[in-house]
């Protein structure tokens, strides 16, 4: 099948008239009918990819049709692509891990790392009830609590014993 027979068979498996077709690519329609009744030459790569817009097909499809590409740029152009696609999924896994790799949820609360709470700074006190809570609420076994305290400007953690049968003041 011409190049131009296969432009026809794809715009009326579309449904689409010449003058559709004309429109969408601004080609025009005696250009458009003598490529496909193959009174024109193949068209350039430019026009090939107006085609395949308008026709709404892959214009890697149509340039191979056409004889622009080969397979072999093809198979090298899917592979790129996959590779591409394979990075930014091994990225997006990384970006992810590293996100939710907080090996210690304590020594993270206890850092000076402008932890925020709706756009609001948490300050030492906040941290330390969540703690408090996470150690009441979740890991009730323990016997210690960790306290959050400054020294010389810097957040330092210790530990004291909790009871957990008390009830704490707000």
């Amino acid at each position: 099948m011409s190049f131009g027979e296969e432009i026809k068979e794809i715009r009326n498996t579309k449904k689409l008239t010449l003058d559709e077709l004309s429109k969408r690519t601004g080609l025009s329609k005696g250009y458009l009918s003598k490529l496909e009744n193959g009174k024109r030459d193949i068209p350039k790569a430019e026009t090939i990819k107006r085609l395949a817009e308008g026709l709404e097909v892959s214009s890697f499809e149509l340039l191979y049709d056409a004889g622009h590409i080969s397979k072999e740029d093809v198979q090298k152009k899917i592979q790129d692509m996959a590779t591409k696609m394979q990075n930014i999924s091994r990225e997006l896994i990384d970006q992810t891990e590293e996100y939710l790799n907080i090996p210690n949820l304590k020594e993270f609360l206890i850092q000076d790392n402008n932890i925020r709470w709706e756009n609001q700074p948490l300050s030492i006190e906040d941290r330390q009830k969540i703690v408090d809570f996470i150690q009441e609420k979740v890991v009730e076994k323990q016997t210690k609590r960790l306290v959050i305290e400054f020294e010389d400007g810097k957040p330092v953690s210790r530990t004291e014993n909790f009871d957990n049968n008390s009830k704490k003041e707000e």
